[in-house]
């Protein structure tokens, strides 16, 4: 475990009192506050990313570390130096400029509601691509299914998506009235996005439960699904997807065979492996690593952060600032831990917060929608290097496909 991750650094009452003493000599006094933080953040983002190429850039090329990363695997070595890089930096840049809790507190559940109003689109999204695969419609901006995960990290901007009707976000807001705290605030961290068709038809039918890894789906969808009914459309087949897998198979086939022609008669190249030990992920490497290389204010910094992480109980200490800040007095429900009952609290105060910031969010939503402000930027960049990274290159496996099968190449299938 590195040391400075596990925890999040406060803003204590000297920092708070120095951010105050310097407003006044803001060069930028016709900012708004909005504009300020926006400002404040890119110029540590800049920091940031600087101090950690300076230190990424020092710890691979000083020959001062050779000996001491000598002992370990080369890949258990780089895998540290660039976490320890990041660390180093975030450390750094963020124990100078610890952002005010108070400031935070003002837009996080307006911010939370802004970003899972998009679950709605999500989901529209998904049942699209089942009926696409099932051939029931076509969608003139895809051509295979790959283009469906760019839809899914693009969905702000996905043009063959109807806008959230008033409908759609009063089944949302059900969802979060029956939903618990963890559906709503935790399933995105052990997910792996909202288009996952595969693992999640899978999970509908219990497809090989015990015997196959598959994601879960989102919350929101089990519940749309049980509102509406929809969970039937699991039951059209992926046509597109099987055709797509046909010509890609034939695809790998001819490459492998190519390739083992090319190196029949070359002897096969002799695989070395490293007898060395990974480095460490603990505190007692870490000190020594610091102590070794760094000067002492680091270590010192290291040390009394350290000790907070260690002593501290971040989901107790979330819920005691998260009800510091609270508009409102929580009750404390009965609970056998007294710790339990004060997370619990929190998390009711924070589902509360984000439930009554839902119609706030939607409101802007058509708002934009009605005035035809787009909620992201000119995306074509973004498009084509993701296309000719990912896309392109399964639309290029497939085409090859088709031709080896001795069709046309093109995506008429």
């Amino acid at each position: 475990m590195i040391f400075w991750t596990g925890g999040k650094l406060t803003a204590n009452r000297e920092i708070l009192i120095f951010r105050k003493r310097n407003m006044d000599e803001d060069k930028n006094k016709n900012e708004s506050y909005a504009e300020k933080r926006a400002r404040e953040r890119k110029e540590w983002a800049e920091k940031f990313k600087r101090l950690e190429s300076e230190f990424l850039s020092d710890l691979k090329t000083n020959p001062r570390y050779s000996s001491f990363f000598e002992p370990y695997k080369k890949s258990s070595v780089d895998s540290f130096i660039e976490s320890y890089a990041h660390h180093k930096a975030r450390l750094l840049v963020y124990s100078d400029y610890c952002l005010s809790n108070e400031e935070d507190y003002i837009t996080k559940y307006y911010n939370k509601a802004e970003e899972i109003i998009w679950d709605i689109q999500q989901r529209k999204l998904y049942d699209l691509q089942i009926k696409w695969r099932a051939e029931q419609i076509k969608i003139p901006e895809v051509e295979i299914s790959y283009e469906f995960l760019y839809w899914e990290r693009h969905i702000k901007s996905c043009p063959f998506i109807s806008p959230i009707s008033q409908d759609e976000f009063d089944l949302y807001m059900a969802y979060l009235n029956y939903s618990s705290y963890n559906d709503i605030f935790y399933w995105d961290f052990n997910s792996k996005g909202y288009q996952d068709y595969e693992d999640f038809k899978k999970q509908y039918f219990y497809l090989d439960k015990h015997e196959e890894y598959y994601t879960d789906p989102p919350p929101w969808y089990e519940f749309y699904e049980s509102r509406t009914g929809l969970g039937v459309l699991y039951l059209l087949p992926d046509l597109r997807g099987t055709k797509e897998d046909f010509y890609i198979d034939i695809y790998i086939e001819n490459k492998r065979k190519i390739e083992e022609e090319k190196n029949k008669d070359k002897p096969k190249a002799e695989v070395k492996y490293e007898h060395k030990e990974s480095i460490p992920w603990d505190y007692g490497f870490i000190e020594e690593f610091i102590r070794k290389f760094e000067d002492e204010d680091t270590y010192r910094k290291y040390i009394g952060y350290r000790r907070i992480v260690e002593m501290e109980d971040d989901d107790l200490a979330d819920a005691i600032e998260t009800l510091h800040y609270a508009d409102r007095i929580m009750p404390i429900g009965n609970n056998k831990n007294w710790k339990d009952g004060i997370i619990e609290a929190a998390h009711n105060y924070e589902k509360i917060k984000l439930i009554e910031e839902m119609p706030k969010v939607y409101a802007d939503y058509r708002f934009r929608v009605n005035a035809g402000i787009k909620f992201e930027g000119d995306d074509r960049a973004l498009r084509k290097k993701y296309l000719d990274g990912v896309v392109d290159h399964f639309k290029h496996e497939i085409l090859e496909g088709r031709m080896l099968n001795g069709e046309p190449a093109d995506f008429n299938f």
